[in-house]
């Protein structure tokens, strides 16, 4: 802006007339009144409240100078007057071409600059996150939810710490949730259950699967249960004998509430209310316990804890056997 308005005579009206023709005419003034009056702006300069602003200039056409009101202007004046105003043009726009070079190379290495930085700073961050992963024994595909496996699964026996870990709210319902649910029913009915948590598979979220028939043919009779949590429980309770999929062969009497009133999610992630009594109120609690990291031992009287106390230490036998410097929560 102020390289192109010191190019210019500012005595003439809206500096339409330049310089060269101020020192070539006495009544410049009154021919540059003519010339503004007859003609706009030249081409390739916006107006903008008496200040001018240059642009690239797309007309080298002159105009206003071969005839005014006072013929005051001769050939060779007009002549020299035209060179002089092209040769101004043609600097202007040199001036303009070697700014954009400049400003574009000046862009184009700040922008390969920024590039680059990202480029660290993403590697940086993937490099931590892969190592993170290993370190937590995570595989590429994890994605920090719970509800990643390796098919097929398998029932975790006591003491695997899995079982007594914390277990994920599900917060996810897709197809990965619902082929977990299935990959558990399987294996329930391969051990002969009619109810399998999560944890027992080694996938530490809050979901459990049953079905108090035990048989695969009642696909009418499967519960999926993800998220539940206790509504409210009757007063009223009864002992019962219960056996895990984790605990094989060992039995025991367990003192539980008769009803429940609980609220779960299903597959679809819609909230369900519902009442169990009997046996299924039974099945609910035992499920609900693993969520919580509670094994069934855990409630049991002490009389009756007594009765399969060498059983359980025969389990933690086998148990740092199978794997040595494993550490675990025994009895």
């Amino acid at each position: 802006m102020a390289k192109l308005a010191s190019r210019w005579n500012p005595s003439h009206r809206g500096a339409a007339v330049p310089r060269a023709l101020a020192s070539t005419c006495s009544s410049c003034r009154a021919c540059g009144t003519a010339a503004t009056a007859s003609r706009p702006l030249r081409p390739g300069v916006a107006r903008n409240g008496g200040a001018r602003s240059r642009v690239v200039v797309k007309s080298l056409g002159w105009w206003g100078l071969g005839r005014t009101e006072g013929g005051c202007f001769g050939p060779s004046v007009k002549m020299f007057a035209a060179k002089g105003f092209l040769k101004e043009l043609q600097e202007l726009k040199e001036d303009s071409e070697r700014e954009s070079k400049a400003s574009g190379r000046s862009s184009s290495s700040e922008d390969k600059k920024k590039k680059k930085k990202q480029g660290k700073k993403g590697k940086a961050k993937a490099t931590t996150g892969a190592k993170k992963k290993k370190q937590n024994g995570g595989s590429d595909t994890d994605q920090g939810d719970g509800l990643n496996y390796t098919a097929p699964l398998s029932v975790l026996l006591y003491p695997h710490p899995k079982l007594r870990a914390t277990n994920l709210t599900v917060t996810e319902f897709d197809d990965r949730l619902a082929a977990l649910s299935r990959e558990m029913f399987k294996v329930m009915y391969d051990t002969e259950g009619i109810g399998l948590a999560a944890p027992q598979v080694g996938v530490n979220v809050r979901l459990f699967v049953w079905n108090p028939t035990g048989e695969a043919s009642e696909k009418d009779q499967e519960t999926v249960l993800v998220n539940p949590r206790y509504v409210s429980k009757s007063k009223g309770q009864t002992l019962f004998e219960e056996g895990c999929l984790s605990f094989p062969e060992i039995l025991g009497d367990v003192k539980r509430p008769k009803s429940v009133l609980v609220e779960y999610q299903d597959l679809s992630g819609e909230t369900c209310r519902m009442s169990f009594e009997g046996l299924e109120a039974r099945i609910f609690q035992h499920e609900y316990d693993h969520l919580e990291g509670v094994l069934f031992h855990d409630r049991m009287h002490p009389s009756v804890f007594s009765d399969v106390k060498d059983d359980l230490l025969e389990l933690e036998r086998k148990f740092e056997e199978e794997n040595p410097g494993v550490t675990y929560q025994g009895i």
